[in-house]
């Protein structure tokens, strides 16, 4: 039994107390002041600051499970430095997909209730697994660097696995649900657990209700993006794979139905645009869907009464859009295409999460609670002991009351897309009428211009003060 052992503990608080001392005083990187940096501040400080976070010190390191943070540093600073063209940016993204992929194999959500670590403090001290579209996000970014190092072979592989990563979402899912479910019911089985049960039941059903956005997205089945499958679509049919171009072109307009989708999947059906050269520009925009705590009074029984403690729990918030409309302007001016958002996806898997972490929540409270009240029962003749364990008690319930806001914050919200016909001059891409880029199409194809005479690929990340371009192809 959990509980068997306390009655024996004579120090029990204060041994819990100085084991969360320790953790709290690990150096950890702040998401805010990442967050700061990269959307209002000096990317390259956030860029420093997510590869500390990294951890990348190691051969031996690297080849082990990603502790604490250290998954999302590496999915952060793969991207940061993706957009500041960074050396490092590489390593960091392979790295972060070989974590995903052991997470994958040990499971994302049974350790809710498997961990017990976690329990007795709180779901911080579980390393960072985050949600599985951020792993499709990551192969999607290795392969957009792949094609600004012109390694189109690489492309093609993180493009594919990108696409088979998404497909078996579903999958997954239901399979890690089940398996949480199973190792939920072994803690059921602890007596002190038993006597709480309905009162467990009736504040999740109570503090579920809370999470009504859900519902926005209750019918939203999907786990496809269709930005991943289209500009997957793009880069094959440049490449000459109007077959493997026409199947992600597909499957993206299934999901999107934006009308150049449709235009480009009838070209590939054609052999692409052979005549006419071409150019794609994908808008990356805003700040992806992100975290925030809800806190809740949760009864508790103990042998010696009901008593209200403290509840802490992550709530997922939309996504923020830094601009509306983007238009391309030079002889002509057109509109860009939004054709997806992150804000559908997050959800999605958020409801998947949502009541096994009320769930495990509700658990854990429960558990601390009652470790408080065996240990201050146990030391209650000695003086001093009783003082420290309530003093102990105390800060415990107050430092382990955190909820897990971690998430991957510097992806878009909004992904945008237009194609033109080439033609020289200079191109403003401009966001709710403002120009936040520019570039010039030329026949010398110049350093940092692009050609006239090639099928080109353009990338722009909107961080709101920053602004970031790539030339992803140009052939």
């Amino acid at each position: 039994m959990v509980l068997g052992g306390f009655l024996k503990i004579k120090i029990c608080s204060i041994s819990l107390f100085l084991l969360f001392f320790v953790l709290s005083g690990c150096s950890r990187v702040s998401l805010v002041e990442v967050d700061r940096q990269y959307y209002q501040g000096d990317a390259n400080k956030a860029y420093e600051l997510a590869k500390k976070g990294a951890n990348l010190a190691s051969k031996e390191k690297q080849e082990n499970l990603a502790n604490g943070d250290e998954l999302l540093w590496r999915i952060q600073g793969g991207i940061i430095g993706f957009d500041l063209n960074r050396k490092e940016a590489s390593a960091m993204l392979e790295l972060a997909e070989k974590n995903i992929n052991q997470n994958e194999l040990r499971g994302i959500l049974s350790d809710f209730f498997e961990n017990m670590g976690a329990l007795l403090l709180n779901d911080n001290v579980i390393p960072y697994k985050g949600f599985l579209y951020e792993g499709a996000m990551v192969n999607y970014y290795k392969a957009l660097l792949y094609m600004t190092k012109r390694d189109y072979v690489n492309a093609r592989v993180e493009f594919n696995r990108a696409s088979d990563r998404q497909r078996r979402i579903k999958e997954y899912y239901e399979k890690e649900i089940a398996r949480a479910e199973k190792a939920r019911k072994k803690i059921l089985e602890n007596q002190e657990i038993k006597k709480n049960k309905q009162l467990q039941q009736e504040a999740s059903l109570r503090i579920l209700e809370d999470y009504q956005i859900l519902e926005e997205f209750a019918n939203f089945e999907g786990y496809i993006n269709p930005v991943i499958d289209y500009v997957s679509g793009i880069f094959f049919m440049l490449e000459g794979d109007s077959k493997k171009a026409i199947d992600f072109f597909k499957e993206s307009y299934g999901v999107s139905g934006a009308e150049v989708i449709r235009q480009d999947w009838e070209m590939a059906k054609r052999g692409g645009y052979k005549e006419e050269k071409q150019t794609w520009i994908i808008i990356e925009d805003g700040k992806g869907p992100f975290k925030i705590e809800r806190r809740y009074s949760l009864p508790v029984i103990t042998p010696s009464g009901i008593i209200s403690v403290d509840l802490a729990l992550p709530d997922l918030k939309k996504g923020i859009a830094f601009a509306k409309t983007y238009e391309i302007q030079s002889h002509t001016r057109k509109k860009f295409c939004k054709i997806a958002s992150l804000d559908a996806f997050a959800f999605n898997e958020f409801a998947k999460h949502i009541p096994l972490i009320v769930t495990r929540g509700v658990f854990s409270t429960t558990l601390k609670t009652l470790t408080q009240y065996f240990t201050q029962r146990a030391v209650r003749q000695n003086t001093f002991a009783s003082f420290i364990a309530s003093l102990g008690g105390i800060m415990y319930s107050k430092m382990t009351a955190q909820a897990d806001t971690r998430i991957v914050s510097i992806m878009p919200n909004d992904f945008y897309i237009v194609r033109i016909k080439n033609a020289e001059g200079r191109w403003s891409i401009m966001a709710d009428g403002r120009v936040i880029a520019t570039f010039e199409m030329t026949q010398e194809c110049k350093n940092g211009e692009i050609c006239v005479n090639h099928q080109n690929m353009i990338y722009l990340r909107n961080a709101q003060k920053n602004i970031f371009k790539q030339i992803l192809f140009s052939k």
